[in-house]
């Protein structure tokens, strides 16, 4: 009698696989987010150093700095 030999995976394989995957998952989410921080952190400098260049544009312009207004 010849042995049968399935093409399928089993479901202990399936569990093994999605085990793993939800590890490596789990370790990816936190570099992810860490990442994304640092955009931010470099976009926000990105910002304050554009306002600065303005200011400065300004103030060589009108031989002044712009004055904030009265409230």
């Amino acid at each position: 009698m010849r042995p049968r030999f399935s093409k399928a995976f089993s479901l202990v394989e399936l569990l093994v696989v999605a085990a793993i995957l939800s590890i490596l998952a789990a370790l990816l989410l936190p570099t992810l987010k860490k990442a994304r921080e640092m955009g931010m952190v470099a976009a926000c400098a990105g910002n304050l150093r554009q306002i600065g260049a303005a200011t400065l544009c300004y103030a060589g312009d009108y031989e002044g700095f712009p004055m904030a207004p009265d409230g």
